[in-house]
């Protein structure tokens, strides 16, 4: 007759006590993840007119990026979420939510100070407009065309894929001038 020895039944309890803590730490991680994806569509959603998305959802951003990748680095949490059916909810659902960031070139903003420079020039005009009712046309042209020329140098060198934030901050302007 077999009687399990001590260390076997020691080995085989604690491997169900891993297991259990696995389970439990990815849906902890699960959890944290899906909180941090629905932050950051309450972001984009709430910062969508005028576009904002970039500078001013790029916390939720950060924060749901490294949530997934805390997820996708456990190994027991890459077995039981990844690739498990055609949908791959976990990874398509990342997937969409990272393909806004980059279809708005949100990075752009964050590469150099063009942003910092851009919304310079942009308050400078703004300003300008502000304190210049009934002669905004006369007054604030080289504001106009400081911030035109910058952006336009910007649109160049990036071959169109200019931040978002500063695209449609650009096309609001172009809308009210005309």
């Amino acid at each position: 007759m077999y009687s399990p020895s001590v260390s076997a039944i020691i080995v085989l309890f604690l491997t169900d006590i891993s297991r259990g803590l696995a389970e439990n730490i990815c849906q902890k991680y699960l959890r944290e993840l899906a909180k941090k994806q629905s932050d950051f569509v309450q972001c984009s959603t709430l910062h969508s007119v005028p576009v904002s998305l970039c500078v001013g959802c790029e916390e939720p951003f950060t924060e749901m990026h490294v949530a997934y990748m805390t997820l996708r680095q456990e190994q027991n949490c890459t077995d039981k979420f990844f690739d498990k059916d055609r949908i791959n909810i976990v990874s398509t659902t990342q997937s969409i939510l990272v393909g806004i960031w980059r279809k708005a070139y949100c990075d752009d903003c964050f590469t150099s100070n063009n942003s910092y420079v851009f919304d310079l020039k942009r308050t400078a005009f703004d300003d300008c407009i502000t304190n210049n009712k009934n002669r905004e046309c006369a007054s604030c042209i080289s504001q106009y065309l400081d911030l035109n020329e910058f952006y336009l140098g910007l649109d160049k060198n990036n071959k169109g894929q200019v931040c978002y934030d500063m695209q449609d901050s650009v096309r609001v302007r172009l809308n009210y001038l005309q």
